[in-house]
């Protein structure tokens, strides 16, 4: 008798479509949610995350994907994250200066190197 998969959160396809949102939207913005990249006509806070939720919106209209309004949530998102993090498709470290998707692949200085061609590592 086959053994039974466990449940996952990402059996709906509206759930799938969220990650792979998420992850095109990562993939097409690195460095999305730094605060260096943000209007700094708010430059007493930013959210990380509202940013991305935008960006994932803009994404999702752009590929002709309809989302409920205001979908998905930050919190949402925050588990998304967690999800990414637990597959390593994203470092466990804190993105407080925006999210790179390649640091799941690659090192810190791997991802200089990538940004930045005319970074030297010797």
């Amino acid at each position: 008798m086959p053994k039974k998969l466990a449940s996952q959160p990402y059996k709906e396809h509206l759930a799938f479509e969220r990650l792979m949102l998420l992850i095109a939207t990562l993939l097409k913005h690195p460095g999305i949610g730094s605060p260096d990249l943000m209007d700094s006509r708010n430059d007493l806070h930013h959210d990380a995350l509202a940013i991305v939720q935008k960006t994932l919106q803009g994404l999702a209209t752009e590929l002709r994907i309809q989302l409920p309004a205001g979908y998905p949530a930050v919190s949402t998102l925050r588990k998304d994250l967690e999800t990414l993090r637990h597959y390593t498709i994203l470092d466990q470290r804190m993105y407080r200066w925006g999210y790179y998707l390649g640091t799941g692949a690659l090192s810190s200085s791997e991802l200089k190197v990538a940004f930045n061609p005319t970074f030297r590592t010797s």
